[in-house]
């Protein structure tokens, strides 16, 4: 299965400069692509208000102009749960996932073909989310066993631990009775 991840980024909230934008890539393998959208007439204007901009001058934005700036998070994650397998993105990939390639912790699966994964996967990013994560030491036991049973299920279902990360050499062990 192909896997596209969703990488957001933004300052909202942690920014002095009053920031009020989302931007995402979505990455597959190798290939980095930028999250765009064309722009209506509202949004064109809502952006050159933010950048001070006066409508109708050569910088200012238009409709039918393209941009990356979402004003909401779940506006960006509802576009790129419409759009992920357009043409111009990835068009035979399988499985849309919100996190980066290089993070070999359970991530939350948006979008997927094989809804035994997702549902799998999912429950196991619960697990982690719910407990802190590897935040806390006393988690550590709890973490180690979530960790395995993500490396099983990505094994399992995808032929790899993740991309990016090493196989795992007995693809045939099964993931754990509770994950089911």
């Amino acid at each position: 299965m192909k896997t596209v991840f969703l990488d957001i980024s933004t300052w909202v909230n942690t920014c002095v400069i009053g920031a009020q934008h989302y931007y995402a890539h979505l990455e597959c393998g190798e290939e980095r692509k930028e999250l765009i959208y064309v722009l209506d007439e509202k949004t064109a204007m809502r952006i050159n208000e933010c950048d001070g901009i006066v409508a109708n001058t050569t910088a200012a934005y238009c409709a039918g102009d393209t941009s990356g700036r979402f004003f909401s998070w779940e506006e960006l994650v509802q576009h790129a749960r419409e759009h992920w397998q357009d043409e111009e993105y990835f068009p035979d990939a399988s499985i849309l996932i919100k996190g980066r390639a290089g993070v070999c912790d359970p991530q939350e699966v948006f979008e997927c073909n094989d809804e035994e994964f997702k549902r799998k996967a999912n429950k196991l990013y619960c697990r982690m989310k719910r407990i802190g994560g590897w935040n806390h030491s006393e988690n550590e036991a709890e973490m180690k066993r979530i960790e395995k049973n993500w490396e099983r299920l990505c094994n399992q279902y995808l032929g790899v631990l993740w991309p990016g990360c090493k196989t795992i050499e007995d693809d045939n062990e099964k993931v754990d009775s509770e994950n089911s």
